[in-house]
């Protein structure tokens, strides 16, 4: 329902709905950016976390630190730090702020689970899997990203591989290297 990016010197521009402030950005510049369902946030140059928007929940309070990537789901947030430690902030009903520990380079949140790709490469996902969103294949992956109730990631060759729940075939992707 709304959307938002990073214009070419790094301020937030969002538009759509803006029930929540999800699409009114604070001031400054940012270099990296993600929407939730109805809060948004950011990291900045120095990589401390801004968010704002819905936080009945507390997924727009990011815990003081520096961070190296960000990921906002329904009402969660996570965000690695530069240790590659997953930090969670948020709804944890179904376990989706609560992270395994490791070390990551990526994450990615869906409504109610996180997924991660610790520095072996492999996928290590947590929270709800009711449609199996969770239950990560084994493998080694370059790229990981997270859907309402699925997760795809990318192989060391570039195939894309998917799952969790899949009604309109989101977790059956095209065959080719992406």
């Amino acid at each position: 329902d709304f959307t938002c990016s990073l214009d070419m010197v790094g301020a937030a521009v969002c538009w759509g709905r803006n029930d929540f402030g999800q699409s009114s950005p604070p001031e400054g510049t940012f270099s990296a950016i993600v929407a939730g369902s109805y809060h948004t946030c950011a990291l900045e140059p120095s990589g401390g976390a801004v968010c704002w928007g819905w936080n009945e929940n507390g997924q727009s309070s990011p815990p003081q630190g520096t961070f190296s990537a960000i990921a906002a789901g329904y009402r969660h947030t996570c965000g690695l730090d530069t240790s590659g430690d997953a930090l969670c902030w948020g709804w944890n009903e179904n376990g989706q702020s609560s992270p395994p520990e490791g070390v990551f380079s990526a994450i990615t949140a869906g409504s109610a689970h996180t997924c991660a790709l610790h520095s072996s490469g492999a996928a290590v996902c947590w929270g709800w899997n009711a449609y199996r969103q969770i239950s990560a294949p084994e493998g080694t992956f370059s790229a990981i990203a997270a859907g309402t109730y699925h997760t795809c990631a990318l192989d060391e060759s570039g195939d894309a591989g998917c799952w969790g729940g899949d009604e309109y075939g989101q977790s059956s992707p095209p065959e080719g290297t992406f």
